[in-house]
């Protein structure tokens, strides 16, 4: 009589039918009776009787999700949803599964004992931010653009045109031996830059490369040998066309992390902008040779 309250208990809220210790009892039913009872076990599991042991859930549960017969997971956005026989769990951003859990825990961040859990895949450190470390320092320069060889006789000669000249940035860093000489940055989500200027998000930071901006200044370039500039005839003059740079450049401290690690190292920020003005300088030559010479030195 003891198998009648297991099975009953089994089967309740299943099957419509229910089996008792009586029939069981009839030899001719009992490998019918042990093959239903399978059949039954199976289609509750799949009918929604079983329930998880356990449901992780992790971070903002925004993320993949992964299940085996015991436990459900949910994870974060941008982790990894894993599981094994017996345990699912999940792995931070930038990491993967790697199979086998050993009970160490259920949502790893990057800082935890993972164990065999979770694999790092970053190869590169990630900027976190970029803090201002000192003043800002302005230098100003003029530099040569276009230049041309002209005589009087020629009132067109010169540089006449309009002009989109484009900005540019660097980041250079101290320690390139702790955290190498290129780092990734998330344009996305990643903070604004509270630098004393305007300075531009980009995927990909290497130390001491300069790289073009989206933002430029138009310059309306005119320098021409008028008449009032080059005024003897049958003289040669050497016009350099000049344009006003102004760089800005901000010590700072960059964090960056990898693989959970975060370190901190001194960099310097630097913005090269065209601030729209230019000069013309003419320069009266001995000759066409030396003219040339020096419009080819430019």
């Amino acid at each position: 009589m003891w198998l009648k309250p297991w099975l009953k208990l089994l089967l309740k809220g299943s099957c419509s039918l229910l089996f008792t210790s009586e029939l069981l009892q009839q030899p001719e039913l009992m490998a019918a009776s042990a093959m239903a009872l399978r059949c039954l076990a199976i289609s509750a599991l799949f009918a929604g009787c079983w329930s998880y042991v356990k449901h992780v859930k992790c971070g903002d549960t925004l993320g993949p999700s992964c299940h085996n017969a015991f436990d459900h997971a949910t994870c974060s956005t941008g982790g990894a949803c894993c599981h094994d026989d017996f345990h699912a769990w999940c792995c931070p951003e930038h990491y993967t599964c790697n199979g086998h859990h050993h009970g160490i825990g259920d949502c790893y961040s990057p800082q935890d004992d993972h164990g065999d859990a979770c694999t790092c895949t970053q190869t590169e450190y990630e900027m976190i931010d970029m803090i201002p470390d000192g003043p800002v320092t302005v230098d100003s320069s003029w530099e040569s653009d276009l230049s041309a060889c002209c005589s009087p006789e020629d009132a067109s000669c010169g540089v006449t045109q309009m002009q989109a000249k484009s900005n540019s940035q660097s980041v250079t860093w101290s320690d390139a031996a702790q955290v190498g000489s290129s780092m990734k940055y998330n344009v996305e989500v990643g903070p604004a830059f509270k630098l004393g200027f305007g300075f531009h998000a980009q995927e990909t930071f290497t130390s001491g490369q300069t790289t073009t901006t989206s933002d430029g200044t138009p310059i309306q370039a005119k320098c021409t040998c008028t008449s009032a500039k080059c005024d003897e005839s049958g003289s040669i003059y050497f016009l350099d066309y000049k344009t006003n740079l102004v760089s800005l450049s901000q010590p700072v401290k960059i964090r960056a992390k990898m693989c959970g690690e975060t370190k901190t190292v001194k960099g310097m920020v630097k913005v090269h902008q065209y601030n729209g003005e230019f000069k013309c300088s003419i320069e009266k030559m001995k000759n066409w040779a030396q003219c040339q010479a020096k419009e080819g030195g430019r």
